[in-house]
């Protein structure tokens, strides 16, 4: 998945699907062994942003974004994380979507 959505005039809107990394999930990430391997080898993975002093894991999305776009996406996020951290119960787990705009 690439990391643009949509490009115009200078302008670089990406949309983001994730979920907060809180400390449980930061431990379980660190201990997991997949995730590590998965990170060495620069597989399409998830991904760790930073917005407003915290940090997320997830996935762009290309734009333009329907309903079930997202939902796919939720899936796809999910499944991901939960790979790497089998012991989360990520149901419990607020998952995030903004945008973020860059001027190029």
């Amino acid at each position: 998945m690439k990391n643009l959505t949509t490009k115009q005039d200078g302008i670089e809107i990406r949309i983001f699907l994730g979920f907060l990394q809180k400390s449980e999930l930061k431990m379980h990430l660190s201990q997991s062994r997949e995730w590590q391997c998965s990170n060495s080898f620069h597989e399409e993975n998830l991904i760790e942003v930073h917005r407003d002093k915290q940090e997320y894991i997830g996935i762009w999305i290309k734009a333009p974004v329907s309903y079930e776009i997202l939902k796919k996406s939720e899936e796809d996020v999910r499944s991901r994380l939960q790979l790497y951290c089998p012991k989360i119960k990520l149901d419990a787990q607020h998952l995030y979507l903004f945008t973020q705009i860059f001027v190029n």
